[in-house]
C-alpha cells in the first residue's frame, strides 16, 4: 500500500512537471527543489484526501470531479464575498432555499468584514443526468470581526454541499457546523465597542450589556495594574445567551488564544473571551461572579508574555492569585488533607491542562489541581517575594529559541502534552535557579505550608 502511495505521488509529480505546473531553475539544486515540491504535495490536505480515495484523475482538466471541485471553490468564494460584503441578494442567489434561509440571513448580517473559505477535502461527487453535486465538502472558514484587529483571522470548520442545477448554475444546498458554532450563527448578533473590548452579543441581552461591559472594563484595568503589563486590545468578547450554545460547561467565562510557531519563535493571535450569560446571571449578584472574568482576563495579559511551554500550574496559579480566586478551602479538614496527598506537582508540569488526568466526580480532580496551583504561586510570593515570581516567569520568556529547538514538538506528535519534554526540563532548571529547590521539594514545602495553615 505504501509502495502504491509513493508510485501515485511520483506519477502526480511527473504529470505536474510535464504540464509546466512547476518549473525548475537550472541553477538551483534539483534534489532540494523536488524535495520541496514533494513536501508541499504531502502537506496539501485536499490532495491527500484524493490519494486516499485513489482518485488521481481529479487533477485532470477533463476530470468531472476535478471540474466540479473547481466550480465548488468558485461558488464558495462567491458565498464568502456575499457574507463579507453583507449582500443579502447575492446570498439568496448563492444559497438554495431548503431550510437555510435563517442561516443565510444571520450570516449576511454577521459582524464580520472578511471571509475566506478553503476546501480541506475533495467531497463526494454525485451525478444525476445534467445535475451534479459535491456533498460533504469539509472546509476551513476564516473570518475577521468588524472593528477588531485587522491582522487576525478566526477559524472554524464547516461542511457544505454544492449542487449544479439543470440551468448550469451552482448553489450551496447545505451549510453545517462542525464543532462549536460561531456566535453570529446563533441569531441576531449585535456589537458594541468599548475602550478595550469588542462585545458580540444576542439581541435578547441588550438590556444586560451596560453592566457586563462596565464590569469587564473595570476587571481589565484592575488586572493590568496588578500585573504591571500592557495588553493588545481590542479583544472580542462573545456573550453567549444560552449555556448549551457555547459548549463550555457551567462556568462563567473562558479565555482563548492561539500560538503560531515558526523557525524564529512563536506569537499569539486570536485572543478572545467567551461569557456564559446564563451562568453569569445565575451566579451571585454581589460582584464576586466577576472574579472568574478577572481570572480569564489575566490569561489575556499572559498569552503574549508567556511561551507555550510554561507549566500549566504556573499559568493557572497566577491567574487565580492575581484575580483573588482563592480555592484553599478544598484542602480543609481531614478529607481535604487526603485530597492534598493525591497531588503530584510533577504530573501537573507534564500536563497540558489541569484535571486532564481524571476529572473524578463533579470535576474533583480539576478542582484539587486548580486549588494547589493557586497555593503554590501564593507560597512562592509569600516565601520568596513577587519579584522572584516574576523572574521565574521571565526565565521562560527569555529562553532563546535555539536552546530548545531540539525539543520543539512536530505537528504530527499526538502525545497528551506535546511540550512535555521542554516544559519539564526548563521547570527543573528554573526552580533551582530562582528558588534553590527542585520540583519535588517545592511540592513538599507547599503541602506542609497548607497543612500548617489548616491546623492553626
Amino acid at each position: 500500500m505504501k509502495a502504491l502511495g509513493k508510485l501515485g505521488l511520483l506519477s502526480l509529480l511527473l504529470l505536474l512537471l510535464l504540464s509546466g505546473f512547476f518549473t525548475i531553475n537550472k541553477e538551483e539544486n534539483p534534489r532540494a527543489v523536488l524535495a520541496g515540491i514533494v513536501h508541499d504535495l504531502q502537506e496539501n490536505e485536499w490532495i491527500s484526501s484524493v490519494f486516499a480515495e485513489d482518485k488521481l484523475d481529479v487533477l485532470s482538466e477533463k476530470s468531472a470531479r476535478g471540474e466540479a471541485h473547481r466550480q465548488a471553490q468558485q461558488t464558495l468564494d462567491v458565498w464568502s464575498k456575499a457574507v463579507g460584503s453583507q449582500n443579502p441578494q447575492q446570498m439568496n442567489n448563492i444559497m438554495e432555499s431548503n431550510g437555510q434561509e435563517g442561516m443565510a440571513r444571520r450570516l449576511v448580517m454577521a459582524p464580520i468584514s472578511d471571509v475566506q473559505v478553503k476546501l480541506k477535502g475533495a467531497g463526494q461527487l454525485i451525478q444525476n443526468g445534467a445535475e451534479r453535486s459535491l456533498n460533504d465538502l469539509k472546509t476551513e472558514v476564516k473570518y475577521r470581526y468588524r472593528d477588531g484587529k485587522k491582522d487576525e483571522w478566526y477559524k472554524v470548520e464547516r461542511s457544505f454541499d454544492v449542487r449544479q442545477t439543470k440551468q448550469g448554475t451552482w448553489k450551496i444546498t447545505n451549510y453545517t457546523q462542525i464543532g462549536s458554532p460561531a456566535l453570529f450563527e446563533m441569531g441576531e448578533t449585535k456589537t458594541k465597542k468599548t475602550e478595550n473590548f469588542l462585545f458580540l452579543y444576542h439581541d435578547k441581552n441588550e438590556d444586560d450589556m451596560p453592566v457586563i461591559m462596565e464590569e469587564t472594563e473595570q476587571a481589565y484595568e484592575e488586572m493590568g495594574k496588578r500585573l504591571k503589563l500592557k495588553g493588545n486590545p481590542p479583544y472580542p468578547v462573545l456573550v453567549y445567551p444560552e449555556e448549551h450554545l457555547w459548549q463550555g460547561g457551567h462556568t462563567v467565562a473562558t479565555a482563548s488564544g492561539q500560538y503560531f510557531l515558526n523557525a524564529a519563535g512563536y506569537k499569539v493571535t486570536n485572543q478572545f473571551i467567551s461569557l456564559n450569560f446564563e451562568a453569569l446571571q445565575g451566579s451571585s449578584q454581589d460582584g464576586s461572579v466577576y472574579t472568574t472574568v478577572k481570572h480569564e482576563i489575566v490569561h489575556l495579559y499572559q498569552f503574549p508574555q508567556l511561551p507555550p511551554y510554561v507549566p500549566v500550574w504556573l499559568m493557572e496559579g497566577m491567574a487565580m492569585y492575581y484575580s483573588n480566586d482563592d480555592m484553599s478551602y478544598v484542602f480543609d479538614g481531614d478529607f481535604g488533607q487526603r485530597r492534598l496527598r493525591e497531588i503530584d506537582l510533577s504530573r501537573l508540569t507534564a500536563s497540558e491542562r489541569l484535571g486532564e488526568n481524571g476529572f473524578g466526580v463533579s470535576g474533583r480532580k480539576q478542582q484539587q489541581e486548580y486549588a494547589f496551583s493557586h497555593d503554590t504561586v501564593r507560597y512562592i510570593v509569600e516565601r520568596y517575594g513577587e519579584d522572584t515570581l516574576q523572574k521565574l516567569v521571565a526565565s521562560y520568556s527569555n529562553t532563546p529559541w535555539f536552546a530548545i529547538k531540539d525539543d520543539i514538538p512536530s505537528e504530527g506528535e499526538h502525545a497528551t502534552y506535546k511540550w512535555k519534554k521542554v516544559t519539564k526540563r526548563l521547570t527543573d532548571n528554573y526552580l533551582k535557579k530562582h528558588l534553590g529547590i527542585d520540583e519535588h521539594e517545592l511540592e513538599e514545602r507547599v503541602k506542609q505550608w497548607i497543612a500548617d495553615k489548616n491546623t492553626n
